[in-house]
Parts: C-alpha cells; structure tokens; sequence
C-alpha cells in the first residue's frame, strides 16, 4: 500500500471489520418501533399472565386475564393489584392500559426504566464518542510520523549530497552562508541540471560552482562577463577573452566570443566558459582570466583528480601562493600571471617535477629562485617576471634540457649571465631585460640554435657582442639597448636574414653601420642612435624604407653637423641632448 493511501485511510475502516454494521446501521440500543419482544417459553410453562411489550405505549391483543373476585390488596402481600377497568366506566375515555407485572414477585424490567435508558444512552455515547477520538487522535499520530517521515527523507537526501561534500573539502560545508555551503545548497536545490547524489561529476560540479563563489566574495561580486544567469536570461552569454597582451608597452587586447555557455547555468559543467574536459567528462583544465576574481586562491579546485591546466591570470588574487597546487601531481601548466600575489615562492614549486608551464609573472613576489630548479626536469616554460625577485640566476637552470622559453625580466637579479644557459639549445626565448646583470654576454650564448627573440636590455652588462651571436639564424628579435657595450657591430649581421627587430642604442659601440645590413630583408625596427657610430647609413638599407623597414633611427641631428649621415631615417636624434625628433611630414 502506498503512503498515500496508508495517510488517508477512513478511521472507521476497523470499526467496520469488526462489528460488520455500517455506520447508518448503528443503533447503541438496538430497539425499533416494529420490534416485538416474544414470551418466553419459561414464562408460558410458568402459567404467567402473558404481558405483550412493545417499544410504544398499547397492546397488540388483550391479554389473557383471569377474572375473579378479589380485594383490592392482596390478603398476603398487602399489595395493590391491578383490576381491568370497563372502558365504560370512564365516561367514554380511553385511557391506556398499564403494563402489568407478571407476577406477585415480578418487578419491571430494567431495560424499561426510564433513567437506565438515559444513562445507558448517554454511555454508550461517550463510549462512541472516546472511541472516535481514539481513532481521530491515532489517524493523526500516523499522520504526522509520515509527514515526519518524508521530512527525515529529504533531510537524509541532503545529508547523502553534503556528506560527499564534506569528504571532499571539510566540514566549512555546513557553516550557514559560506561559499562551501552555498554551493551546496545550489546543486541540491536550485541546480537546473539536477544532479542525484550518485552522479558521477556531482563532485566536480561542486567545485566548479565552490569557485565561482569563492572567487566572487560569496556572490556579492560577479566576473567581468558570463556570470550566472538571472531573470530573463538565458545559458549562453558573451564572454571577454583576453587575446593578446604586450608587455613591452603593457597593454592587453580583449575579444568577444560569442554564444559562450554561462556558469551555474542549466548546461554541463564542460560546456561552461573556460572549462575543458576529456571524452569521458573530466575536467582537465579550467581557464578563467580576465573576469575581475577577487581573494586568495582557491585551493579546493587542486583536488580535482584529473586537472591538469590551471589558468587564472590577469585578475585581481591576493595572499601567497598555495602550495597544494605544485603537489599536484598531474599538473602541467600554472599561470597566474597578472595578479597581486605576494610573498616567496614555496620551495614545493622547485620540485614539482611534473610541470612543464609555470608563469608567475606580473605579481608581488619576493625572494630567490632557489638552485633547487634544476629538479624541474620536465620544464618548457618558466615565467617570473614582473616581480621583485633577487638575488642570482642560477646556473643549475642549464639542466632543464627541455626549456624553450625562459622570462626573468623586470626583476633585482645581478650578478653575471651563467654560461650553462648555453646548454639549453631548445631555448627560443630569452628574457633578461631590467634587471642589475652585470658582466659580459656569454659567447655560449650563441649555442642556442633555436633562439628567436633575445631581449637582454637594460642591464650592466660590458664587453663586445659575440661574434657567436650572429649565428643565430632563426632570431627575429635581438635587444641590448641601454647596457654599456663596447666594440664594433660584425659583418655577419648580414647572416640574420630573419631578423625583425634589432636595437643596439645607448651602448659605446664604435665604427661604422657595416653594408651587410641591407641583407636583413624583413627588419621592421633598427635601433642604433645614442652610440659610437660614425660615417654614412648605407643606402642599400635606405631601400628598405618605408616597407619593411619602418623605424631607423640614427644619430643624424644636429641637421648641419651630424655625427652619422643618413638620407632615410624616420628619426634623427642628437647624441649629446638625447633628444630625437621625427623626420616624417
């Protein structure tokens, strides 16, 4: 039987089985007006004067009375007996003939007393009555243990969600009102999605939506775009993504894509902006930068056992860098470039061997890389700069074998550059600029076949430029503006045929700019004001203006007296005011 026909079953269906009387039969005192009661068989033997009872007031038939002569008292009783009295001796009155006893002995039955009528009546009434309320109060009690029932049925399916909860991030789930516990309450009660407790990515849901929470003040803030959707909204938003961002000029390029799936939305959590999973609905990398995030970084996400890519730049975290996340074993990428982060970095991050991408760029954080890198065995790309760094790189970084892209600009590194980053021939970038290097450029330097954009500017660095450099045929990018060079530039310039962007300004190099430089064919930029140099520009470089060659800037003011002559650049400045001027109408 269901519970709900257990709840609403009549409270006279007991009743009803037991006396086998329907309720309109019921009579507590089972007389009726067409009822008579028969003499019994004693009382004829007896000889008894028969006496017809009926529930009404009369006789059915005269009774069968012995006439005789006799006192009005009985000689032996002293007890009056009644006399049947001719209907004519009362003028003309019918009155209604008494009930008779049977006997001398005889008194009347009880069940014709007046008063045991009302009491028995009233008795069985408030017996009737006790009986309905016993029922009524016990319909009521099973009532409620069903009604309680079901309560303790939803309050138990809730318990079976936040158990797992708990299991996962701790006990903060059941603290009213925090992000752990609103969340939950979101995937139990008000997820569009409706998750039961036994769904495979409820777990995974639960951290995906923790994060939004915990990355939004507990909902009082939203992300820049694709936020959950509200009244009147549907899934799919449009979601600001960060395109490019220079940091040269720091600048950052946002793009719209649109049809976007919002968060928290009603669709899988893969289909959420920024996550991405595997065929098998694992989330393996989650990419939320640009949106605004606010406070520390949330560790819960380091939990998710197929995460592999975590990337959360450009917003506005704080507070140091949680160290569960290089204790993930599957990680390969971090970036959290961008942000406010404070603080060392914790020695757990220089033996986090499965990462081959970290990028903590662009933050607050202090103290040394630690010669513990070199146990970074699987790196390709190490991001540091923008920081406040000290102290020397170390040379335990020629060991990472793998390494294409090495950044630790803008930093307060000093010291020399190692020799041993000549080992890493996989290097394609190398970014030293802005800091207080000193010493010379190492020729190992030009062991680096693979480089392409070398950017050592703004240091203390001395010495010549290797001829070795020059044989790095796949550079586009060679910087060492603002260092304190000496030397001359060499002919095997002419061997940069991919060059794009060459700056050797503001150094005490010497000589004259050499004629191979016409060979360089896809120069955009060519810096070699503020120098040493003397004599003529080469006019086979002047071919290249404006296209490709849109800046060349020389030392070719004062107009009447200038220290290098030059028919075609786009700037002449004045070597000893600094200032350069455009030459372009």
């Amino acid at each position: 039987m269901s519970r709900r026909s257990e709840v609403h079953q009549s409270p006279f269906g007991d009743l009803e089985e037991k006396n086998g009387t329907s309720e309109a039969e019921f009579n507590p005192f089972g007389l009726d007006g067409g009822d008579i009661e028969q003499p019994s068989a004693e009382a004829e033997a007896a000889g008894q004067a028969e006496t017809i009872r009926v529930a009404s007031y009369g006789l059915t038939r005269p009774p069968q009375v012995v006439y005789q002569e006799m006192s009005p008292f009985d000689d032996k009783t002293g007890l009056a007996v009644a006399a049947i009295v001719d209907d004519s001796t009362k003028d003309g009155i019918l009155l209604p003939p008494a009930f008779e006893y049977g006997g001398p002995d005889s008194k009347p039955s009880i069940i014709r007393n007046r008063r045991f009528r009302f009491y028995a009546a009233l008795t069985i009434s408030i017996l009737i009555a006790l009986v309905l309320s016993a029922i009524a109060i016990a319909m009521t009690h099973k009532n409620g243990e069903s009604k309680e029932h079901t309560q303790a049925s939803v309050t138990l399916l809730e318990k079976r969600y936040r158990d797992q909860f708990v299991a996962e991030v701790g006990e903060k789930v059941n603290i009213a009102g925090s992000p752990y516990d609103r969340a939950a309450k979101w995937i139990i009660k008000e997820d569009p999605f409706s998750l039961s407790p036994d769904a495979i990515n409820l777990i995974q849901r639960y951290h995906l939506v923790l994060f939004y929470y915990l990355t939004t003040k507990n909902g009082k803030e939203s992300w820049n775009s694709c936020n959950p959707p509200g009244a009147n909204e549907t899934d799919t938003c449009v979601y600001q993504d960060i395109e490019f961002t220079d940091t040269f000029v720091e600048y950052t390029i946002y793009r719209n894509v649109s049809d976007s799936v919002r968060w928290m939305s009603g669709m899988h959590e893969c289909d959420w902006t920024g996550v991405f999973c595997d065929e098998a609905d694992n989330l393996i990398a989650i990419q939320v930068s640009g949106q605004n995030c606010t406070g520390g970084l949330p560790t819960e996400i380091a939990q998710l056992p197929y995460l592999q890519a975590i990337a959360l730049y450009h917003n506005e975290f704080t507070g140091t860098l949680p160290q569960v996340y290089a204790e993930m074993k599957q990680l390969v990428s971090l970036e959290l470039h961008y942000n406010g982060l404070t603080g060392q970095i914790p020695d757990s991050y220089w033996r986090a061997d499965s990462l081959q991408h970290l990028n903590l760029g662009a933050n607050l954080l202090s103290g040394s890389i630690s010669s513990r890198i070199g146990m970074l065995s699987q790196m390709k790309g190490l991001y540091l700069f923008d920081n406040k760094l000290s102290g020397t790189i170390p040379s335990e970084l020629g060991q990472l074998e793998f390494m294409s892209y090495l950044h630790l600009n803008r930093n307060d590194l000093f010291n020399d550059i190692p020799t041993e980053l000549g080992k890493l021939t996989l290097l394609r970038e190398l970014w030293l600029w802005e800091n207080g290097l000193d010493g010379t450029i190492p020729s190992e330097l030009g062991l680096m076949s693979d480089m392409e954009n070398m950017e050592i500017y703004e240091n203390e660095l001395t010495g010549t430029i290797p001829d070795e450099i020059y044989s790095l045929t796949h550079m586009i990018s060679f910087d060492v503006n603002w260092c304190r060079l000496t030397g001359t530039l060499s002919t095997r310039i002419g061997q940069l045929t991919r060059m794009e962007r060459f700056r050797v300004s503001t150094n005490d190099l010497t000589g004259t700019i050499p004629s191979e430089v016409a060979s360089l064919r896809s120069i955009v930029l060519f810096w070699f004001h503020k120098t040493r140099f003397t004599g003529i520009v080469p006019t086979s470089l002047c071919s290249l203006r404006p296209d490709p060659l849109v800046i060349l800037q020389a030392d070719c003011n004062p107009s009447g007296n200038p220290a290098v002559e030059c028919l075609c650049c786009s700037h002449c400045c004045d070597r000893l005011s600094g200032i350069c001027l455009s030459t372009d109408i």
